[in-house]
């Protein structure tokens, strides 16, 4: 291998280590997220591929890619589990956050709502904000511009206090996955 090919692995790996630990010693909102870091505790977790989106230009943003994944942990000496979904976006998708089983059926009644919401156009500037333990979901008329005329609708969602931009295709498409899967998200009735 080139010494330029060395270079790039060792960069690559320093990136991964320093995402690792970011992630480890973000605080946690969310159950899975307190369960998984909890110490003393000998816990599996299960991550299940559900969406994946391509990313790239949309009319007027720019998109990052997506991921979807349900996630079931198994804690080994009480036998509880715990489920939801981990979303990931960003660079090498090192940005995530969780939806616990309990908050998930309001995530995506939103994005339904917002599929009715955007048939309108209101006067006044006008957003829409979802909060979830672990991310926020936005959806916000802009206003016109000589790029674009005519006021639309735009969406972002919010996590670890970084804003990404996403089409309400995207959301769809991210619903429909979940809803889809979620009869494999294993959790204590």
């Amino acid at each position: 291998m080139s010494t330029s090919k060395y270079v790039l692995l060792i960069i690559i790996s320093c990136m991964s280590i320093i995402v690792r630990a970011q992630d480890s010693t973000r605080k946690q909102s969310t159950v899975i997220g307190k369960v998984s870091l909890e110490t003393g505790r000998v816990i599996k977790k299960e991550f299940i591929d559900i969406y994946k989106s391509e990313g790239g230009g949309g009319i007027f943003i720019e998109y990052w890619p997506i991921e979807v994944k349900i996630v079931n942990i198994l804690d080994a000496a009480t036998k509880l589990n715990y489920s939801g979904v981990r979303l990931g976006t960003g660079t090498f998708f090192s940005t995530t956050a969780f939806i616990d089983y309990s908050e998930v059926e309001g995530f995506l009644n939103f994005i339904e709502m917002l599929n009715e919401v955007v048939k309108n156009t209101p006067k006044n500037y006008t957003e829409y904000v979802y909060n979830l333990n672990d991310l926020r979901l936005v959806a916000y008329q802009k206003t016109a511009s000589k790029k674009n005329p005519n006021p639309y609708w735009a969406f972002s969602f919010t996590i670890e206090g970084k804003s990404y931009d996403v089409e309400l295709k995207i959301l769809n498409e991210l619903k429909n996955a979940i809803s889809k899967n979620i009869n494999l998200m294993v959790h204590n009735k």
